[in-house]
């Protein structure tokens, strides 16, 4: 069956290795200055879930997008006043 799969795909001369939200998104989480392991699966699941809303299409564009500038400004003010941790830890 993938064989006849890629046959068609070839014969649309369809390019099925476009560039997703998922190819960059470890990239781009490992370089943020982040306290703590929990705090990188934190920010990659709201990013993951971010992803899925957006293309799901179940949201308008410019709620997502003011829901993205208030996630934003919540990790810089928290990265500001200190370390982020988890939930009942402490330094």
């Amino acid at each position: 069956m993938q064989e006849w799969e890629l046959v068609v795909l070839q014969a649309l001369k369809w390019d099925v290795s476009g560039v997703t939200p998922h190819d960059f998104l470890e990239h781009i989480v490992r370089r943020l200055p982040l306290a703590s392991p929990h705090d990188v699966d934190t920010v990659r699941r709201h990013a993951l879930t971010f992803i899925a809303l957006c293309t799901a299409g179940t949201r308008p564009p410019d709620t997502l997008q003011a829901t993205n500038t208030a996630v934003v400004v919540d990790i810089r003010l928290r990265l500001r006043s200190g370390p982020v941790l988890p939930p009942g830890e402490s330094l």
